[in-house]
């Protein structure tokens, strides 16, 4: 069925609309006849009403986060002096290490592993370590302190030497693509789907080297300044004075970057 007005109609439409303008000229309206068939026939759409009670949306730029402080952390063979992992740092396989950090604003905190054998690990967030629930999720609050894998326990280098590197991306917004990247990484190692590791690894290693484009890959060099901190290995442990790394004027979509080298 044919949904224009007939022939017709269209005629009868368009003398009524004559007859109306020429009325109107006398009379300075259109006559109600005419208006009724051009909105029978011609219906217009009613005019958005704003709403008062809807507040007006602003688009805001993000923001890059302020200062971060982060410690990477160390014992050669798991005793002795602590030790801050540093550019040009050597360990050793069955050194422990950890990483101790406080945000100086809540926000978000991504931070990956690749190790000697070409495997990235999410590290933080992290949800559990060897069996032990853990409750290092974002996001993460201002002040507060953060120790990985968690207070009294230490991640420890295995038998396969090479370059370690540690990638960490700070945002004040929830990071969904990394965020996904992660998930798919520990969904795929829990299933031991090689190839989907494979997969996510080449994605991770894509974006955090900053070779996608979306992110600006800054190596140690881009510590902005050094400060003497006392921290804690564990708990019970004596205060050790290291040489903190504090992180500052930090960037969007930055992503900073800390390696050693494990013999």
């Amino acid at each position: 069925m044919s949904i224009e007005p007939s022939k017709s109609v269209m005629i009868a439409v368009v003398g009524a609309i004559a007859m109306g303008i020429t009325s109107a000229l006398f009379q300075e309206s259109i006559s109600t006849t005419v208006k009724e068939l051009l909105n029978h026939y011609f219906p217009q759409q009613p005019a958005a009403v704003a709403n008062p009670s809807m507040p007006a949306v602003v688009a805001t730029a993000p923001v890059p986060p302020a200062a971060f402080q982060i410690n990477y952390l160390y014992r050669a063979g798991g005793s002795g002096p602590l030790r801050p992992i540093l550019p040009g740092s050597v360990l050793h396989s069955g050194d422990s290490y950890k990483i101790i950090f406080t945000p100086h604003q809540n926000g978000y905190v991504y931070l990956f592993q690749l190790d000697s054998a070409g495997q990235f690990f999410q590290l933080f967030p992290m949800t559990e370590f060897k069996g032990v629930r853990l409750n290092n999720l974002n996001p993460v609050t201002a002040g507060q302190r953060y120790e990985l894998p968690g207070v009294g326990k230490v991640f420890k280098l295995d038998r396969t030497v090479g370059q370690e590197r540690l990638f960490l991306a700070i945002t004040t917004a929830p990071n969904d693509e990394l965020a996904n990247l992660g998930q798919r990484l520990a969904t795929a190692r829990n299933r031991n789907a090689t190839q989907d590791m494979a997969q996510v690894n080449q994605s991770l290693a894509y974006q955090l080297e900053g070779r996608s484009g979306q992110y600006e890959y800054r190596g140690p060099e881009s510590v902005e300044t050094d400060q003497v901190l006392p921290v804690t290995w564990d708990s019970g442990a004596s205060a050790f004075k290291i040489l903190g790394r504090k992180l500052e004027n930090l960037c969007t979509n930055c992503v900073y970057g800390t390696e050693f080298e494990h013999r």
